[in-house]
């Protein structure tokens, strides 16, 4: 989820989580990211991520010494100065943009030694061929995670035939009833 900027001191990945409920086809995602500001300055950095090109964000949050700031929509124009504006007055600021269809951008402010939490949500009906449904996560970080961590929960109305992660040898699923499942 995060792109460290070459040459700048950038935060540290405390963890990265994301947990996918599936019911009856239709997915809701939540990636979390605990982020520390290890120096002893501000620093302002840039995150990308991608979503699958289905989906749209439902929700994006910021939890900062304790509270939680719900993202608001706002013009781009005055979303942008109102981030530059808090950041200059070395304010704790988010701010996130549409880069293209369905890449993301968010910029943060932090101050030294701080933590931000980002709670990032989208959703999206999922594709059924041949009577299955896939659910595809893009997992690209170009810095290193300290704790990662990737649930999907899925219910059906139906019974489960298959529930499989091909990409991840060691992951674990496990049939909690004849139409449930984790992987």
């Amino acid at each position: 989820l995060a792109v460290v900027q070459p040459g700048a001191a950038s935060p540290v990945s405390e963890y990265l989580k994301i947990t996918t409920d599936v019911n009856n086809g239709y997915a809701i995602t939540t990636v979390e990211e605990k982020l520390n500001n290890p120096t002893d300055t501000a620093i302002d950095d840039e995150f990308r991520f991608l979503i699958p090109e289905e989906a749209f964000i439902s929700g994006f949050s910021l939890l900062v010494n304790g509270k939680e700031y719900m993202a608001e929509v706002l013009p781009k124009e005055e979303a942008s100065e109102r981030y530059e504006t808090a950041a200059s007055e070395g304010s704790t600021a988010g701010l996130l943009e549409t880069k293209e269809e369905n890449l993301f951008s968010y910029a943060l402010s932090f101050e030294p030694g701080q933590n931000i939490t980002v709670k990032l949500s989208y959703e999206q009906a999922l594709k059924k061929t041949l009577g299955e449904y896939e659910l595809v996560q893009s997992l690209e970080n170009r810095h290193r995670v300290n704790n990662l961590s990737v649930t999907v929960n899925v219910n059906a109305a139906n019974k489960l035939t298959r529930l499989e992660a091909p990409d991840f040898p060691g992951a674990e699923v496990e049939y909690l009833s004849a139409n449930s499942g984790q992987v």
